[in-house]
């Protein structure tokens, strides 16, 4: 393989995309190719599957897994078949070079898809949903005359912690007949969720919950492709998206360093709409803000929407008194863990750093320079952004620009733990490690209800209903917000009646979003 397509520098892997026989000359490198099947392919092909069988519950795990793997291989073919032809073409590049049934890439390409689907066609989809606080992608881009410079920040959050983040990537691709452009993404993932080319058009993308999906719709990968590769303005960026047919319910950020503009496209399978900011700065979190688009929107947890909303606050707090916001300023606000309720730094409160942040980058497109994490989930969770000149990215070169340090960073205790026993759970569903994990996070932060709240819950599902109480009871005497209080609540009563009864419950997941 040449040398300067593939190289790994300051523990990124940087892919210098600029020929059609780019998967064969990468996935030649057994170093990128093993790298790519432990982690992405791994996690990302198994997930549907992964997320249903935490749905079924009947006696035989054999019948689970059976009804979960037809479930997912059914919808993912189904979304596979409305692929653009270039992603077809790589499905089927990747399957043949890497000796892997095609079936299981397509399922790793369109997993958000079908999990967008099974969302909407259940209404909510409680079980399926991991009750560690999931958090949502953070979008921020500033101005002028409130910023030297237009800046752009994003914390991507998804699940695959401890898979996504392992192996941090950008992709720089120089096609022809399109417009050069760069994907801050993981070995494997080339979707361009965190994406600017070199028109100065960045997008980014938000997961959002509505009863409007639709199987016949086009995966969001190729999509987002398209666009990337041909848009230089916001109005042809709003154009192309209005012709799209959606397979989901979804937010696209675009920005436009030339213009100095940002506006969402929030769209469902059925509808469309443009947000335009209020102010120079424009904040996004995980809700809908248009009222068409409101009518649609699904709901699978209060405190999920509250979260989402008290983000938009914090961001209201943080960039309304800066008179001149500086990268390190958007460094900051992405690993915020600061509650704005009840006004203290917490793991993952009502804050914008969140459990599940797999990506987190800063953009000064005008400046030529990009800034990103590399470290473990939470990725913003980190004291120093490092920085690349964008230009020479274009040219297949790595130029190195001085990094965003972190200085004085708050990072509450016991995250460690919680991650890992995220993990272990969602992965396994072993539920006596994951105790061993929460019970080191409670010693470790005890001021902190969710992680009491959610090793509550697990034994509640071990049947210690006694250990349960106390630990509600606890939470209870922890300041926090209105839902929250409420979720505590329910759950102490709920540990106080399964006492006397000894009544087996799930409920490990969903309800405790």
């Amino acid at each position: 393989m040449p040398k300067n397509l593939y190289r790994k520098h300051k523990n990124v892997n940087f892919f210098f995309v600029n020929q059609d026989s780019y998967i064969e000359d990468f996935y030649s490198n057994q170093a990128v190719k093993q790298a790519f099947l432990k982690t992405n392919f791994y996690f990302y092909s198994t997930f549907i599957t992964n997320v249903l069988l935490q749905t079924f519950n009947f006696k035989s795990e054999k019948i689970n897994r059976f009804i979960s793997e037809k479930i997912g291989l059914y919808l993912s073919k189904r979304y596979a078949q409305n692929f653009h032809t270039d992603e077809k073409n790589e499905i089927q590049r990747l399957s043949k070079i890497l000796n892997i049934d095609q079936r299981l890439i397509e399922q790793a390409f369109v997993n958000a898809d079908v999990f967008n689907y099974l969302i909407a066609i259940t209404g909510k989809l409680k079980r399926c949903i991991p009750n560690f606080i999931a958090g949502g992608c953070s979008t921020i881009i500033v101005s002028p005359p409130q910023s030297e410079t237009f800046l752009i920040g994003r914390n991507l959050d998804f699940t695959g912690i401890d898979y996504w983040d392992r192996e941090h990537a950008l992709y720089i691709y120089n096609l022809p007949k399109s417009i050069p452009y760069i994907v801050v993404s993981s070995i494997g993932a080339t979707i361009p969720l965190n994406a600017i080319n070199k028109e100065g058009i960045f997008i980014a993308i938000h997961f959002l919950y509505s009863k409007n999906a639709s199987l016949k719709g086009t995966p969001i990968y190729s999509i987002l492709n398209e666009f990337i590769k041909n848009v230089r303005t916001i109005e042809e960026g709003i154009s192309f998206l209005k012709k799209c047919s959606f397979a989901g319910s979804w937010t696209i950020i675009i920005g436009s360093a030339q213009e100095d503009k940002a506006c969402a496209c929030e769209v469902n399978a059925d509808s469309f709409s443009v947000v335009t900011p209020d102010y120079k700065y424009f904040y996004y979190a995980n809700c809908y803000l248009s009222e068409k688009l409101k009518d649609s929107e699904i709901c699978i947890s209060k405190a999920l929407l509250e979260h989402n909303q008290f983000r938009t606050q914090r961001a209201e707090e943080y960039f309304h008194p800066q008179t001149v916001v500086t990268p390190e300023h958007i460094a900051h606000f992405l690993g915020d863990h600061y509650d704005v309720y009840t006004k203290r730094y917490r793991p993952f409160g009502n804050a914008i750093a969140a459990l599940h942040n797999l990506s987190s980058v800063i953009i000064a497109p005008l400046q030529n320079k990009l800034w990103m994490s590399t470290a473990k989930a939470p990725v913003c969770d980190t004291d120093e952004y490092i920085g690349f000149d964008t230009n020479a990215l274009y040219n297949n070169e790595i130029h190195d620009v001085p990094s965003i340090e972190l200085l004085q960073k708050k990072i509450p205790s016991g995250i460690e733990a919680y991650k890992k026993a995220h993990v272990v759970w969602f992965n396994s569903q072993d539920s006596e490690t994951a105790i061993r994990y929460l019970e080191q996070a409670v010693s470790e932060n005890r001021d902190e209800p969710i992680y009491k709240f959610v090793l509550g819950l697990f034994f509640l599902k071990n049947k210690k209903f006694t250990d349960a109480e106390i630990l509600f009871k606890e939470c209870l005497a922890i300041p926090d917000s209105p839902l929250r209080v409420e979720q505590y609540s329910k759950y102490l009563d709920k540990a106080r009646r399964k006492q006397s009864r000894g009544v087996r419950i799930n409920t490990i997941l969903g309800e405790a979003l």
